[in-house]
């Protein structure tokens, strides 16, 4: 408490807090006149270091972050009583659990990434794309497991199996694994060839079941796509026994198998969720009689009478609806690869438009001029253009009891994706 009045008057309290400036008017002694006030420049009131320790572990402990904790200092204090940099580092001090405050900073090591508290690396991990994680987890213990515990974040995962190269696209974002004696190159921003090992095809499934293992994952769509028999096995297998084991069972809206057997889907479909799951897609190298016999199975999953979209290879699925159309009642869209080369082939759009009433778009995906069998046909076409200045041609056709929308959009000089779709 400080005491100051005018000369001869009684004094009166003035209580001095830390947002105050220390001023005093200083008289000078009795040989000097008294009408000659000596000033003193203003000056700060900054308090100990002590002191500005004891409010940082204070607001540490109230869970304030460090942007806070400098604000509320500055207000305090005024911006020259500690610089962010020093609140920063005691911050993170107190952070890790230090409780000592008459210590000096001089004494201790410097932080690094390595050594910050695990929530201040959850906020760094958590903003990183997950294929970056994957590469950090290799830093240190403490990476891994900040790394494996946090919300993969991504939508859709592609996995692309070849002789020796197994790559692995989280968003865009893509992993590539290679055999170790074959060397390490970089061929494009966005691929990551630090991958090399031996055992490379089992590093990219452990990568691959950390991200799918966690509950907070929900996919828009999981692509797998195989160029070799070793590598579907391997790759089919693992993912079904790790699926198995999830606890749960995993969120994706598209599920699409490539190059595969209907039997692979069958390894995987069971572990998807119901409702969620809308399209599948499966493309078969031939149409044995194993897959018709695993369309069986499949029709009686939940997973498969729930789901919207289909797609599949012409010749397996057009034998599989001759067998028993009822198993196709509940899709509304169909996707189909064929390379159409017979006038019979294309009548039997018309066959399946008609077999299945719950149809309302039906995609071709060919390599012929689709147009040249319309128009071999006994339908009336209407071509709309056929010059492909834009790429792209569309054919309506009228039929007796519905009318049809067919599109035909060039993808190369004799590829076209065909779409049909039921207008009402």
């Amino acid at each position: 408490m400080v005491t100051m009045g005018e000369k001869g008057a009684p004094a009166s309290p003035l209580l001095i807090t830390p947002k105050m400036f220390c001023y005093c008017r200083c008289y000078r002694s009795a040989s000097v006149s008294d009408s000659e006030p000596l000033s003193i420049p203003l000056v700060p009131f900054k308090p100990p270091q002590v002191l500005l320790k004891a409010r940082i572990l204070h607001d540490v402990d109230r869970g304030q972050t460090v942007e806070e904790i400098d604000q509320s200092i500055c207000q305090a204090y005024g911006t020259t009583a500690i610089s962010f940099p020093e609140v920063e580092y005691w911050f993170y001090w107190f952070s890790q659990g230090n409780r000592e405050i008459n210590v000096e900073r001089s004494s201790q090591p410097p932080l690094t990434l390595s050594t910050l508290p695990p929530e201040i690396l959850s906020r760094i991990l958590g903003n990183l794309h997950v294929g970056d994680r994957m590469i950090l987890r290799r830093v240190s213990q403490n990476f891994k497991s900040l790394s494996e515990s946090l919300a993969p974040g991504c939508s859709s995962i592609r996995v692309v199996c070849q002789n020796s190269v197994v790559s692995v696209w989280y968003d865009g974002l893509e992993l590539r694994y290679r055999k170790k004696e074959e060397g390490c190159r970089v061929e494009h921003p966005d691929a990551c060839w630090g991958y090399q090992d031996k055992d490379y095809l089992q590093l990219a499934l452990e990568e691959l079941g950390i991200v799918m293992r966690h509950p907070g994952l929900k996919l828009e769509g999981l692509y797998l796509v195989f160029y070799g028999v070793r590598a579907k096995k391997i790759v089919i297998g693992s993912m079904k026994l790790f699926l198995r084991h999830l606890g749960h069972k995993l969120h994706t809206r598209e599920l699409s198998i490539k190059w595969c057997d209907v039997a692979d889907v069958l390894s995987i479909i069971p572990f998807l969720k119901p409702k969620v799951l809308e399209t599948i897609t499966v493309y078969p190298n031939n149409k044995e009689s194993k897959n018709l016999r695993a369309i069986e199975k499949l029709a009686k999953l939940e997973q498969w009478r729930q789901a919207k979209n289909l797609g599949m290879m012409y010749q397996l699925l057009r034998q599989a609806i001759y067998d028993g159309p009822e198993r196709f009642e509940q899709f509304s869209r169909i996707d189909l690869f064929h390379l159409f080369t017979k006038d019979e082939e294309v009548r039997w759009i018309e066959w399946v438009l008609k077999a299945l009433p719950s149809i309302e778009e039906l995609y071709f995906l060919s390599f012929y001029k689709f147009p040249t069998f319309c128009r071999t046909l006994s339908l009336e076409i209407a071509i709309l253009s056929d010059t492909f200045d834009f790429g792209h041609a569309a054919y309506p056709i009228w039929d007796v009891q519905q009318i049809y929308d067919i599109q035909s959009t060039r993808i190369e000089d004799c590829n076209y994706e065909i779409a049909m779709e039921r207008v009402f």
